[in-house]
């Protein structure tokens, strides 16, 4: 659904600019989707499954689009939409079609998405027996985030139902290409290009040199994506932290991160280091029903520091996140072109970065059906070298690390870095 002043084709927001880019450059194809899977267990209306898909392509700019060459850059024409593709695997045994399954996610995972043809996404079903089903969902970055994934469930638990009683689902009040179109019609300031200016040419980072050991040989494939926990003890401190500093848990987690990293690579103080936080522009109410990629990654740069002390850092990492945030609101995906020079030449995203989100159960309620998660390959070279996110969750929080092997960041890196995350947690609550 898209509103009459946006554009039928409106320029590439910026955030899908960054990915449009990365895979003209030849990015792993599986780095830049997001495949996300559930399995079903009971009597799935299948007909109302497959209705639901095209409900929610008819309401989602993203899910019937493709990307085309205009005049003045890529932008976003309307494509084919996205169906449900079913696969029908009853006819071999169990474990058969359990392992076929498995390998129809792995394929699913690292296809390559044409994207001036489209669509963005595929939706698959795999039945495994009468009351067995395996769902797969594909996008690709283009069209889609991580914080799109609960906007899908939501609205294809409503589509589902909705096929299945006669009952009507209010569309979005907007679509993406209306985030696009205002977007494109944002106008560079004076003084919004001199402090973006200022940001991108400053000097280049020290090289991080990380515990670990060496980038592996080429015709390995070590492992990249890395599962903990965050100990009671390490957690309880981080609460403790953000009382004592009046932050969130965000702020505090992230001067822990930094903090570890400097730790880690031995910077000296004089040394800057740099970590990503993606951060979300879904700011207005409109677009909290769209799928699209609404986040950027904010380059954080700070001081190394003299030592690890987590409420100085916590006041260091407010400060400049407001900082960022106060200009945000800029025409990013002009922003490069509009800086003179070569000022921004070569300029990459931060090696490092740091997330903390709601790890909470999925959104998906196929009503009569048992919905769970099921995993999802993710093979490749990770966007950055290194990243660790937190998830929020009723128990006890969860820990992902992605490593690059080929920048030297290994299973070895995130072993230590996690050890040293959570003591400086404890040291600084007990500080």
């Amino acid at each position: 659904m898209t509103s009459a002043t946006a554009s039928t084709r409106p320029p590439l927001s910026a955030e899908q600019i960054v990915f449009w880019l990365a895979s003209l450059e030849g990015a792993a194809d599986s780095f830049l989707t997001l495949s996300v899977g559930y399995r079903l267990h009971g009597r799935l209306d299948v007909a109302a499954l497959r209705d639901a898909v095209d409900r929610l392509a008819a309401e989602q700019d993203l899910l019937r689009s493709r990307v085309e060459h205009g005049a003045t850059g890529p932008v976003c024409a309307p494509g084919d939409p996205c169906r449900l593709d079913v696969r029908d695997l009853r006819s071999f045994p169990p474990d058969e079609a359990e392992r076929r399954a498995q390998a129809i996610s792995m394929f699913e995972s690292t296809r390559e998405f044409p994207l001036t043809s489209g669509p963005f996404a595929r939706f698959r079903l795999l039945q495994l027996a009468d009351t067995e089903f395996v769902l797969l969902v594909t996008v690709h970055h283009i069209a889609l985030d991580a914080e799109s994934v609960p906007v899908i469930e939501r609205r294809l638990s409503a589509h589902y139902r909705a096929a299945r009683t006669g009952a009507d689902v209010p569309a979005p009040v907007a679509g993406y290409h209306d985030y696009a179109s205002e977007q494109a019609a944002l106008r560079l300031t004076a003084e919004a290009e001199r402090f973006w200016s200022a940001l991108l040419s400053r000097p280049p980072l020290p090289t991080l040199r990380w515990p670990g050991g060496a980038a592996p040989a080429a015709d390995d494939a070590p492992e990249t994506v890395h599962w903990s926990e965050l100990g009671g003890p390490a957690w309880e401190a981080a609460r403790r932290l953000a009382e004592r500093a009046g932050s969130t848990m965000h702020t505090v987690l992230l001067a822990a991160f930094v903090d570890a990293c400097v730790t880690l690579c031995g910077l000296a103080p004089g040394d800057e280091f740099e970590v990503g936080v993606p951060t979300s522009m879904r700011w207005d109410s409109r677009w909290q029903d769209v799928v699209g990629p609404f986040i950027h990654t904010l380059p954080v740069r700070l001081p190394a520091g003299d030592g690890p002390d987590v409420l100085r850092r916590v006041r260091e990492v407010r400060l400049r996140t407001i900082d960022l945030l106060d200009h945000l609101q800029v025409p990013l995906s002009r922003l490069h072109q509009s800086l003179a020079g070569d000022r921004t030449a070569g300029r990459a995203r931060p090696a490092v970065a740091f997330q903390y989100l709601d790890g909470g159960e999925h959104e998906l309620d196929l009503a009569g059906v048992e919905v769970a998660g099921y995993p999802r390959p993710r093979l490749g070279v990770p966007p950055f070298d290194l990243s660790l996110v937190v998830y929020r969750t009723p128990d006890v929080p969860r820990i992902r690390i992605m490593t690059n092997p080929a920048a030297g960041v290994t299973a070895a890196t995130a072993t230590a870095l996690l050890a040293t995350f959570e003591q400086v947690l404890l040291d600084g609550a007990g500080s």
